[in-house]
């Protein structure tokens, strides 16, 4: 899902609980959600060109939950 409508489905409550973590390649950030229910949509954010978008660094990451609205997430260093 790209950001407008991660907005707008964490307004409707479809998506909730991000979590931003360490890929399994150990380059970057990746931000994803949880649903309640099975969705037809990605429970991560997509780059503009398709495939998981992957930021630079865990502050550019914590910028897109506030741009989405979330008021807290939870960050794993754990690499899994």
């Amino acid at each position: 899902m790209k950001l407008g409508e991660a907005k707008l489905l964490y307004d409707s409550g479809a998506i909730f609980d991000p979590r931003i973590f360490v890929p399994s390649s150990g380059k970057g950030w990746c931000l994803d959600f949880q649903s309640k229910k099975k969705v037809a949509f990605k429970l991560y954010l997509e780059a503009e060109r398709g495939g998981r978008r992957v930021f630079k660094t865990a502050n550019a990451a914590v910028n897109a939950c506030i741009t989405i609205g979330c008021e807290k997430a939870v960050v794993d260093l754990s690499g899994k």
